[in-house]
């Protein structure tokens, strides 16, 4: 079945949505089941697009420069354990390497030294630890461990070939490469925040989700996490992993501050009619009969707190009852003095049946003032509940996502 255009609309704006909207995340909680990981692998697939680009451009230029031949006149050298380069049978560790115009394309300087003139705008050097592209601000290191073998000598020739074969890759290949490596990234560092996120809503906003719920909020917040590793094929930008790994914690900080304030605002049912669609509460009777088709059943994100609200409306209808009835009966009271009174002519009957009047007036102000007690008890057993319920304390306060 295909996409209507509204879905596909709505699908092309999730990323944006994703870093700048509190409000998509509701419905990344409640109604997207099973699409973090998928969500990830579009958003790397469209992405991986114009880093390929750019790194075939950058693969090309090298190649015009030919590098393989540069390293291939690479001093002989050994490269130990620990990924460091140094001359090999007390050669020179200082040589400047030209392409066939005679420029200074390339420099060997496993010492160290600051480069003057000519040297200092060569687009390459070799250093002790890292090679070294300098046609990016601030430079580019690749470090020589995962580069070339270690703890063996450094062959130039061999070197060459290899790096000649890498030049040469397809676009496919790039492209290919690109994405399993920013997949791969994301989907851990969504492993990595949904844990984090976890230990924090529960013990800081007091909402208790499941970590699948929780791994597909931080797949959705690591949006940003990925375009600055677009970016980073453009600019000169170094981030280190830890702040990469805070990125979803922020944005799944301020949907729980948000979540949090809603709830408040609107109460339990309030909450459900607005976040939860076509939202069904658990009941029966009327409750169940009040909602058409199949509905969410809120008790997925609200736990036990659509049973203390129905606790305390229950309350409330019995309150009311009550005092129906001793409205009643008060008015009753007096019929039956005025048939006393009537009934009794002399004035000892009378002042009987005043006795009988005062007695029975106690009586209907002891009942009135259990009755009293009574509400009282019950607005208080109320506002507890309501308490519960709004206010996050207590084991009432934890919303289950």
């Amino acid at each position: 079945m295909s996409a209507s255009k509204p879905d596909l609309a709505q699908a092309l704006l999730s990323p944006l949505k994703a870093m700048t909207s509190r409000d998509f995340y509701f419905g990344v909680l409640f109604r997207m089941k099973g699409t973090g990981f998928l969500y990830l692998f579009l958003l790397c697939v469209v992405l991986a697009i114009p880093a390929t680009w750019r790194t075939a451009s950058v693969m090309h230029y090298f190649k015009s420069l030919g590098l393989p031949r540069l390293v291939a006149q690479i001093p002989p050298s050994y490269l130990d354990a620990s990924g460091t380069l140094a001359p090999q049978g007390g050669g020179s560790s200082y040589a400047e390497i030209k392409n066939a115009q005679g420029e200074v394309v390339m420099v060997y300087n496993t010492d160290g030294k600051a480069l003057s003139g000519a040297a200092a705008d060569a687009p390459i050097e070799f250093g002790a630890k890292d090679m070294v592209i300098h046609n990016f601000k601030g430079g580019i290191s690749l470090p020589y461990i995962g580069l070339f073998p270690t703890d063996t000598s450094f062959q130039p020739v061999q070197s060459a070939q290899a790096l000649e074969g890498v030049l040469g890759a397809s676009t496919q290949l790039i492209w290919s490469v690109l994405l399993l490596s920013m997949y791969m990234f994301l989907v851990f560092n969504a492993l990595i925040s949904a844990c984090l996120s976890r230990f924090m809503m529960v013990f800081i906003f007091r909402i208790k989700a499941g970590f699948g719920a929780t791994l597909r909020l931080c797949s959705y917040a690591n949006t940003l996490v990925a375009f600055i590793m677009l970016a980073q094929f453009f600019v000169f930008l170094p981030m280190s992993y830890t702040v990469m790994a805070l990125v979803p914690l922020v944005y799944v900080a301020l949907f729980c501050q948000k979540f949090r304030a809603e709830l408040a605002k609107d109460g339990i049912n309030g909450f459900a009619r607005r976040h939860g669609g076509a939202a069904r509460v658990q009941g029966s009777g009327e409750d169940a009969q009040d909602q058409d088709g199949p509905r969410r059943d809120t008790s997925v994100y609200s736990g036990n707190m659509y049973a203390q609200e129905q606790e305390r409306l229950k309350r409330q209808e019995e309150r009311r009852r009550n005092e129906g009835a001793g409205g009643e009966a008060g008015q009753d009271e007096p019929q039956d003095g005025e048939g006393r009174d009537q009934d009794n002519g002399s004035s000892g009957q009378a002042q009987d049946g005043m006795r009988g009047q005062a007695g029975s007036g106690s009586a209907d102000s002891s009942d009135d003032g259990l009755g009293r007690g009574d509400d009282d008890d019950d607005d208080n057993n109320d506002d507890k509940g309501g308490k519960g319920g709004k206010g996050g304390k207590g084991s009432g306060g934890y919303f289950e996502a």
